[in-house]
């Protein structure tokens, strides 16, 4: 897949070159295209950040994306991080280990986020996952304030866990990549990415082939 997908790159110059670029980025990269697959943009991604044809801006941005690209990649450990629950309690996501996790980072008053809420909560493979003790749900908000955290905590299912990043690591560092809201991750027992930014469906169909 890789050499074909390259080509266009390699064989145009000026403006078409800028256009294939362009074009790789709408397509493999927005969240919301139906052709959106990070594996396939990331060799993309490293070429341009090698290639003499690319300006400056071009490889600048290229350098910021893979670097953004190569954390949580499918395969890999997910970055860990910390969080505030409603108790006050500090909780890791390492303490997530033992089952799988899905992780969904959220924006309250996101009405897409409500929508993926609301399905979640309509499914009850989900919930009965959870409470036979073979999935963890991490709902974390990474995005706003504690305050407007609290006064919408009780808008989320009561059978996942519920989390605030007070330390503001996974935007500012940042950790995770959340160009959607919401973005969720399906990770392993051992913490290592399974699926990344993927539907509720893609994910419950991964969850079903797990023993």
């Amino acid at each position: 897949v890789k050499k074909p997908m390259l080509q266009p790159l390699e064989s145009s110059r000026g403006e078409l070159f800028s256009l294939f670029v362009d074009l790789y980025e709408k397509y493999l990269f927005e969240p919301n295209s139906p052709f959106f697959n990070e594996e396939y943009y990331y060799p993309i991604v490293e070429w341009i950040t090698h290639s003499p044809k690319a300006s400056l801006a071009q490889s600048e941005r290229a350098k910021h994306r893979l670097l953004l690209m190569a954390r949580n990649r499918v395969g890999t450990p997910a970055e860990q991080f910390s969080f505030i629950q409603p108790t006050g309690e500090v909780g890791r996501l390492s303490d997530m280990r033992g089952k799988p996790t899905l992780l969904f980072f959220y924006s309250p008053g996101c009405q897409s986020c409500k929508r993926a809420v609301e399905e979640l909560q309509q499914d009850a493979f989900f919930q009965n996952r959870v409470q036979a003790g073979r999935l963890n749900i991490l709902f974390i908000d990474s995005e706003t304030d504690s305050d407007e955290w609290s006064r919408t905590i009780d808008e989320l299912p009561s059978f996942g866990i519920k989390g605030f990043n007070s330390d503001g690591r996974i935007v500012n560092v940042p950790l995770y990549d959340l160009k959607a809201s919401p973005t969720l991750l399906l990770l392993d027992a051992k913490g290592i990415v399974l699926l990344k930014d993927r539907s509720l469906s893609e994910i419950r169909e991964s969850l079903e082939e797990l023993p």
